[in-house]
């Protein structure tokens, strides 16, 4: 009986190792992923803030030029 458990372990190995590898590329690719989401977030905020600043001299232009 071990001897046959033995070798069901054994054949086992080198899909395990296939799954460990896939998980390890599954767990890269989510890293990647996530670093681009943030990258992402950041550059929206700066074009927020952007958009933001370019309205506020927008408001300020135009009330020193209607005086």
């Amino acid at each position: 009986m071990m001897g046959r458990c033995l070798c069901v372990i054994e054949s086992s190995a080198p899909h395990f190792n296939d799954l460990q590898r896939r998980e390890a590329r599954l767990v890269q690719e989510s890293e990647r992923a996530h670093q681009e989401i943030m990258r992402l977030r950041i550059e929206q905020a700066e074009q927020e803030r952007l958009k933001t600043a370019q309205q506020q001299a927008r408001t300020i232009y135009t009330e020193l030029h209607a005086v």
